[in-house]
């Protein structure tokens, strides 16, 4: 029991060891699971390396007030994941690709061309090509963005 003491005194845990990238992935698991608590957050991350443990999850929950973290808080959540991510030198795609849903599908707009006819020779126009884009708005959130070109079919 003894060894066990000096053990748990050997690897003191202290908050500085809570880096931007440990808050990085609790916010990411909090935006792709809202209402989690610590433990549930902390069992997530298990087998991280470096590993994540209950402690660090705690450290940021207090840090960021994220106890009362549920669907109403997920917003708030994401714009502090933004925010960290930017100090930690994150591009703004590195972010989209971290906060995207991987196996589940996007919202999507359509963005398709509304001309019907071709303004030169009357002929109707036909689909020549479209262009997928993943979007990330503040006011949105993250959603697929569908761009339709169209083209008169007679080619004049």
């Amino acid at each position: 029991m003894t060894k066990r003491h000096e053990m748990i005194e050997d690897r003191k845990f202290t908050t500085e060891a809570v880096t931007d990238a440990v808050v990085i992935q609790v916010l990411l698991i909090l935006i792709r699971h809202p209402g989690l608590r610590t433990g549930d957050v902390s069992h997530r991350l298990k087998g991280q390396s470096p590993p994540i443990t209950m402690q660090h999850v705690r450290v940021v929950f207090d840090r960021y007030n994220l106890d009362d973290a549920g669907e109403k808080k997920t917003f708030e959540a994401l714009n502090l994941l933004w925010s960290v991510a930017e100090q930690g030198g994150w591009s703004s795609t590195e972010i989209a690709r971290a906060t995207g849903s991987n196996g589940c599908h996007l919202p999507r707009i359509d963005f398709i061309a509304e001309m019907d006819n071709c303004a030169v020779c009357r002929a109707t126009t036909v689909i020549s090509r479209s262009k997928n884009r993943t979007v990330v708005t503040y006011a949105e959130g993250m959603f697929e963005a569908v761009e339709v070109q169209k083209k008169c079919s007679v080619d004049c």
